[in-house]
């Protein structure tokens, strides 16, 4: 298999030379070559098609999906994808740390979760909730990706992947790799390729529903991708995967990737930190100096008005000029009481009110009042 940042040209020339074309995931590392890709494939009709070995090439995968379509969970509502891998550095070559050459790690990895999450939930797209990278153990490798996250949805189903390099040395193969299904009917796990100091081997799967627990060893599950690509090459149809499915997991899994980029490259700086912590700042000084006295004037006459709508009850005492005499109030609407809490007011005793002075809004008082002076406590 061609380094995965230059497997969108290969294939490019192949559809161009009249052929079909398969690649190992991930099938393309940008958005940029997506879109070429998409638009010389409609140009040739041929077929470029990208192997999610987690799924077509993993036989509990095969018979959870199975089991899904089967209805035997009820309606998907969630899928967790967990990834784990074991990095074994001295033994990598150079483009596996070249950030541009293996697409980062939700493109190179979460690729897998993302294809499997559109099939899982019979979705033909998904947002990205949020998407996170890292790098926390491999200093001396600036540009490699150690740990990666990202939070998927449909309008009924949500789905969590994540993916790492933390495999420890102890475990018996290159990864845990587990997905738990969530359904409304029942559950299912998956534990690809080990079980934890439990079952031997791998493939084993786990279903829980209204009957009871079952123990699924799917070893000897049928793999059918390769003989559904050649009827597909054959025949020109699209019983393995549909064009639009396999365009789609790349889609979501890159969109995901540009915007843990961004979070990693300026959210998690001291320039971010600082500059938002400025702009905040700036807002809540222009907010106090232009809107407060605004806000104010208004909640004074609010409060006013109030007074001559309604009988005495509360004292309250305006400083919207110094002199200003006190007058009795009625009983405050929850609505009055909380806009006057937020504007910075005091209730003394419950009863006793006053406007931040700063604010001095001008409130004429009629010469004419039907309530008597209040006496002041």
């Amino acid at each position: 298999s061609a380094i995965p940042g230059d497997r969108a040209q290969i294939g490019l020339e192949v559809m161009r030379h009249g052929k079909d074309f398969m690649s190992d995931k991930p099938g393309l590392v940008s958005l940029e070559e997506l879109d070429e890709v998409r638009r010389v494939q409609a140009e040739t009709k041929r077929i470029y098609t990208i192997l999610y070995s987690e799924h077509y090439d993993q036989r509990s995968t095969i018979k959870a999906c199975e089991l899904v379509k089967a209805g035997a969970i009820g309606d998907v509502l969630n899928t967790v994808g967990l990834g784990p891998h074991r990095i074994r550095k001295n033994q990598r070559p150079d483009w596996f740390f070249k950030r541009a050459r293996y697409g980062g790690i939700l493109t190179d990895i979460g690729s897998h979760q993302a294809e499997q999450f559109l099939y899982l939930t019979g979705a033909t797209d998904a947002t990205i909730q949020s998407a996170n990278v890292a790098n926390h153990t491999h200093p001396d490798k600036p540009e490699l990706q150690d740990f990666g996250d990202m939070l998927l949805a449909t309008e009924r189903a949500t789905g969590y992947v994540r993916v790492d390099w933390y495999t420890p040395d102890g475990l018996s193969t290159w990864g845990d790799g587990r997905m738990f299904i969530t359904g409304t009917e029942g559950t299912i796990e998956l534990r690809k390729y080990v079980d934890v100091a439990g079952r031997e081997g791998k493939d084993h799967l786990f279903l829980v529903d209204r009957k009871g627990t079952h123990y699924f060893d799917c070893t000897q599950v049928e793999k059918t991708f390769g003989k559904e690509l050649a009827f597909d090459v054959l025949n020109r149809t699209q019983t393995h995967m549909s064009q639009a499915h396999c365009f789609k997991a790349m889609e979501i899994v890159l969109k995901a990737q540009a915007m843990a980029d961004s979070v990693a490259r300026f959210g998690g700086s001291w320039i971010f930190i600082l500059s938002f912590g400025g702009f905040l700042l700036v807002w809540i000084v222009l907010n106090a100096f232009f809107r407060a006295p605004v806000w104010c004037a208004e909640l004074d006459s609010l409060l006013w008005h109030a007074a001559r709508a309604r009988g005495n009850g509360w004292v309250f005492e305006s400083i919207a000029r110094e002199s200003a005499p006190t007058r009795a109030l009625p009983d405050s609407p929850q609505s009055v009481q909380k806009a006057f809490d937020l504007l910075g007011g005091a209730w003394v005793g419950g009863v006793h009110a006053k406007i931040p002075r700063f604010s001095r809004p001008k409130i004429r008082v009629p010469a004419r009042s039907p309530f008597k002076p209040a006496v002041k406590a």
